[in-house]
């Protein structure tokens, strides 16, 4: 499997944030609670039916969900499959994006895919068509607030910060 290696990627760019153990059984239960909320009001305020926060291997820390209508796992590993594979695309082909945001469109939800830390990265599902620069810029504060809250878990300090 591919890996990303260091914090900062080749051709120069910018360190990416690192969370200290981001495995699921290193949560607590506050922080995962605190997670669980975070999503839920980004799920509400987006309209999104399902959001996830997943490491790169696929095993979700944390999700919400309004009708319980998808297999939350399933499709968190699914995604960092994806993420990964266009990551190594990306690499290859020399180009290095910090805020990569995947759209998928679909007949009757969109998907959203966000890198939000170097382990780390949250679906967004939407029902119906979506604002995509509303979803983008809320799934980002969201997600760095999640970074943030996992980095002060083990008492790290992110040096870097998404946009």
């Amino acid at each position: 499997m591919f890996s990303l290696g260091s914090s900062s990627y080749k051709n120069g760019g910018a360190a990416r944030p690192v969370v200290p153990s981001t495995a699921a059984s290193h949560i607590s239960t506050g922080h995962r609670q605190q997670m669980s909320r975070l999503l839920g009001k980004l799920g509400y305020d987006v309209g999104a039916t399902l959001v996830i926060i997943t490491d790169t291997s696929g095993n979700p820390l944390s999700s919400w969900s309004r009708h319980n209508e998808f297999d939350a796992d399933s499709v968190a590993t699914l995604s960092a499959t994806s993420l990964i594979a266009r990551l190594a695309l990306s690499d290859l082909l020399g180009s290095v994006s910090l805020n990569m945001v995947i759209v998928q469109e679909h007949d009757n939800h969109m998907l959203f895919l966000l890198h939000i830390a170097t382990d780390m990265a949250m679906v967004v599902v939407v029902e119906g068509a979506a604002q995509l620069g509303w979803v983008r810029v809320a799934a980002r504060r969201v997600g760095q607030m999640i970074v943030d809250l996992l980095a002060t878990e083990d008492g790290a300090h992110l040096t870097e910060r998404h946009a």
